[in-house]
C-alpha cells in the first residue's frame, strides 16, 4: 500500500536525496520557476537540470504512485 502523499511526506522524502538533487528540486518546487529561469539563476545547464528533475519525479512516482507534474498543477491552483 502506498503512503498518502502530502507536503510533509514529500519533504521527508527529499531529505533522503543527494544534496544536488535536493537543491534543484527544492528550487523548482518551492519557487515555481521554469527550468530556464533556474538555469539562468544557477548557471547550471538546462539539460542537467531537466535530467535531475526527471529523476526526482521518477523517484516520487515509484515511491508514492504520484505524478509530480499533476500534483504541482493542483498545488498552483490553490
Amino acid at each position: 500500500m502506498k503512503e498518502e502523499f502530502n507536503e510533509d511526506v514529500l519533504n521527508k522524502e527529499i531529505e533522503t536525496w543527494h544534496w544536488y538533487d535536493k537543491m534543484l528540486f527544492r528550487l523548482y518546487h518551492e519557487t515555481g520557476d521554469s527550468i530556464r529561469k533556474i538555469a539562468e539563476t544557477t548557471r547550471i545547464s538546462t539539460s542537467s537540470i531537466f535530467k535531475t528533475l526527471k529523476l526526482c519525479q521518477v523517484k516520487i512516482h515509484e515511491k508514492f504512485g504520484v505524478n509530480y507534474q499533476e500534483y504541482r498543477k493542483t498545488k498552483k491552483s490553490k
